[in-house]
């Protein structure tokens, strides 16, 4: 055989890698989750961190002091972990209740399990795949906002379903409008393939921000992914990724009014041009805007009001739930997964079972974490942004890290997703991205090379 055909073990590794990263949207979508009895996605990621493992130990990548915020921001996360754990033995003393006792023996290990492999995957894969060429690298890491296409497609498709009868695929998601008493102009929302419409948003954003990197020409990004990706995410009616996509957008530019030095007047010009147009598109378009956004709307108030929305009746309670036992427990926490203790012995204002999480990362910390837990967890965050805001004007890969992980820190606020593989994978992307923009202006700076 021909040698230029032959794949040594390192291009096993980042094939598998790639691999990978093309199932991480999957983690979001019960159906396929639940094809094994052991989560899919969950063995994927015991998998990859383990032969990263291997590779990690086999050639003795013990480089520790190199990059201080990954091992810090790792280092403060197992230390969240093991205060917590110690502090839900003391408090299944306290507690001594059955509910408790079948957290302690089932969510309790399982979440640890998850966590443990979530750490070793985050910090072999950076250890590793940190020595490989830069330029490869790049092509392994775009992978996973190529393979999110595969959302938009199906998402467009499953649009062409609910306006035309054209067949779509027998999934179960929440794709029906909920919360509203009244007749809309759309009666669904697009899911794609997982299971609703606020897990759909920040695949569709990771997509928009990850994409800039794979054309190099900037009408290609608009075209294929900035356009189908909007159009997606506008028939979810998610307030939470609409939200998301605002946030994220002034912010990007914003940086890059400040990275690129855009005079002032330019500035201001074009901000008074886009307001104008915005009250002009208002004026004109009113009606239609608010048939269009009429899912929305509909629900109106209650989307805040912690009596009727069960997502904002967990972002409140869980402070208050925390104080219930012991001090101990309000400092340290009830334990890894302990939420699903919650969902036990506490209900909702509407009768229901509370959720096995707040979709909010810093409350579901606090609780299982306690208010050590929560400074921790937030130290942690602001170690790894300070660096990323440091470096982000050295180029776009720079940028694209800064801002993917803002867009990461903004969705844990309504999706905490910090026990899912998207979190951990995007960290891994995250620092590599940030590492391969620090490599490439070292490069220009010694003269070595061209900086992008």
């Amino acid at each position: 055989m021909n040698n230029n055909f032959r794949l040594n073990k390192e291009d096993i590794l980042l094939y598998l890698f790639a691999g990978y990263l093309c199932t991480v949207q999957f983690s979001a979508a019960h159906w396929f989750v639940t094809i094994t009895p052991i989560p899919l996605t969950a063995l994927f990621v015991l998998f990859i961190s383990f032969l990263l493992f291997i590779k990690y130990v086999k050639e003795k990548k013990y480089k520790l002091k190199q990059d201080l915020e990954v091992n810090r921001f790792i280092g403060l996360f197992i230390l969240i972990a093991l205060l917590s754990s110690l502090s839900s033995i003391y408090t299944m003393s306290v507690i001594n209740s059955v509910e408790y006792m079948s957290y302690i023996k089932t969510s309790l290990p399982s979440r640890l399990i998850y966590y443990f492999t979530y750490v070793v995957f985050l910090f072999t894969g950076y250890y590793v795949l940190r020595d490989v060429e830069s330029q490869q690298l790049k092509k392994v890491l775009n992978i996973y906002p190529l393979s999110l296409f595969l959302l938009v497609l199906v998402g467009l498709w499953q649009l062409a379903h609910f306006l035309f009868g054209i067949p779509f695929v027998n999934i179960s998601t929440r794709s029906y409008i909920h919360s509203v008493s009244e007749t809309v102009f759309f009666n669904f929302r697009l899911t794609s393939f997982l299971d609703e419409p606020s897990y759909l948003g920040p695949l569709l954003i990771d997509l928009m921000i990850l994409g800039i990197l794979i054309f190099k020409e900037k009408w290609k990004y608009v075209l294929y992914i900035l356009i189908p990706a909007l159009i997606v995410l506008m028939f979810s009616f998610s307030v939470s990724a609409y939200m998301n996509f605002a946030v994220m957008g002034s912010l990007a530019a914003l940086l890059y009014i400040k990275k690129t030095n855009i005079p002032i007047n330019k500035v201001m010009k074009g901000l008074g041009l886009s307001f104008a147009a915005l009250v002009l598109l208002l004026f004109v378009f009113n009606d239609a805007l608010g048939d269009f956004f009429s899912p929305i709307l509909a629900r109106g108030g209650s989307l805040f009001d912690v009596e009727t929305s069960s997502r904002m009746y967990m972002y409140v309670m869980p402070v208050f739930w925390l104080f219930d036992h012991s001090f101990i427990s309000s400092l340290f926490g009830y334990g890894p997964g302990a939420f699903d203790f919650l969902a036990q012995t506490k209900i909702l204002p509407s009768m229901g079972s509370v959720s096995t999480s707040s979709n909010n990362m810093f409350v579901d910390i606090l609780f299982e974490g306690g208010i050590v837990g929560l400074i921790l967890i937030v130290t942690s965050v602001t170690i790894v942004g300070l660096k990323l805001f440091k470096s982000y004007r050295l180029n776009i890969y720079c940028f694209i890290a800064f801002v993917e992980f803002i867009h990461l820190v903004l969705t844990a606020l309504y999706r905490a997703d910090y026990a899912t593989p998207r979190f951990w994978s995007l960290l891994l992307i995250i620092f590599l991205l940030n590492l391969i923009g620090r490599k490439a202006q070292s490069h220009t700076t010694t003269g070595l090379g061209r900086g992008e």
